[in-house]
């Protein structure tokens, strides 16, 4: 938790692998082919490890919002690609 001005600002702080599940299963179905599955988890990946060195902010790398990535937590997990 992060005071900012008035209000709280939660930040979840995930694993990388743990937060690629869930933005891939956020962002395409998960009947999609494997391999499209597969692209869709490399470009996550990649895309997440620019924002280590290029933040969104002081304090987090990205947000959850269609800037960065659909990141839905837990609820959009899918174990297509074995991450898990």
């Amino acid at each position: 938790m992060i005071a900012q001005r008035n209000k709280l600002l939660a930040i979840n702080y995930v694993d990388l692998e743990q937060c690629l599940t869930s933005v891939v299963g956020s962002e395409m179905s998960a009947a999609a082919p494997m391999e499209a599955l597969k692209a869709q988890a490399i470009t996550a990946r990649s895309y997440a490890l620019v924002h280590t060195f290029c933040p969104a902010n002081g304090w987090y790398d990205l947000g959850n919002d269609e800037r960065h990535q659909a990141y839905k937590g837990i609820s959009t997990e899918h174990n297509s690609l074995g991450c898990q």
